[in-house]
């Protein structure tokens, strides 16, 4: 398994929806499958597809797995969680305890199966602390070091091309939201055997390599750059484990 670590050096755009609209939202996060189209394209431009390209991106068994975001680079995140999508948190005060006035976070797994065995299909649905009695609402994201997190974004507008002329079309303007400069990601590669991961880093992983994904490649968008590469789960993540304030383990 490769272990990676990406910044993102220009402003990058991940559709969340197929919907065309004057605005379109991104993701929160890199799927596996957008830095894998980057990385093979870039193999495509320089060999074709050959019997590596086959081996790196088409065999099966080969995993790229989703990139979920870890904050700037001064901030020295290397991992975060996604939270379970049965993760509750009190309408009034959002969020994992210890940030601000915030109640905590809660997975109602458990419960909603514990309820379900007795015949009741609702769980609690009032915060379970003592001096509060507002409604349970569901939380979802990214947290990490009981922290919810979600990346920096922005709104950019831009201007359609007219496909005749290629030239900016007239009063047809749509905004594009985008993730910030400076934020970063991190996930992994399995290719199953060993060799093949040395062999994809050392040819197109090293530190400081430049790829581009998402939309707007072609307008100063989608630039990332690798700041970590390494082969094995890195020592600093071996046996490190993230729970819910207040949940389940």
């Amino acid at each position: 398994m490769i272990y990676l670590k990406l910044k993102v050096i220009e402003p990058l755009h991940l559709a969340s929806s197929h919907s065309i609209g004057p605005v379109m939202t991104t993701l929160d996060y890199i799927p596996g499958t957008a830095f894998r189209g980057a990385l093979a394209a870039a193999y495509q431009a320089q060999n074709g597809i050959d019997a590596t390209f086959q081996e790196w991106f088409l065999k099966e068994g080969v995993r790229f797995g989703p990139f979920y975001p870890i904050g700037r680079p001064s901030e020295g995140e290397i991992e975060s969680y996604v939270l379970p999508a049965t993760s509750v948190t009190c309408k009034l005060a959002p969020g994992f305890q210890g940030e601000a006035s915030s109640h905590g976070i809660w997975d109602q797994l458990l419960e909603f199966i514990q309820t379900r065995q007795n015949g009741d299909y609702l769980p609690h649905s009032n915060c379970p602390r003592q001096d509060c009695t507002a409604l349970l609402i569901p939380e979802h994201g990214f947290y990490r070091k009981t922290r919810l997190y979600v990346p920096k974004k922005r709104m950019v507008t831009r201007s359609a091309l007219d496909s005749r002329s290629e030239s900016a079309a007239a009063e047809q303007l749509f905004s594009l939201e985008v993730i910030e400069e400076e934020e970063c990601f991190s996930g992994w590669i399995d290719l199953s055997e060993k060799y093949k991961e040395a062999d994809l880093l050392n040819n197109y992983l090293q530190v400081g390599k430049v790829y581009r994904l998402g939309s707007g490649r072609t307008r100063g968008q989608g630039k990332i750059e690798i700041l970590e590469a390494v082969l094995g789960r890195p020592s600093r993540l071996l046996g490190t484990e993230e729970n819910l304030e207040g949940g389940i383990k």
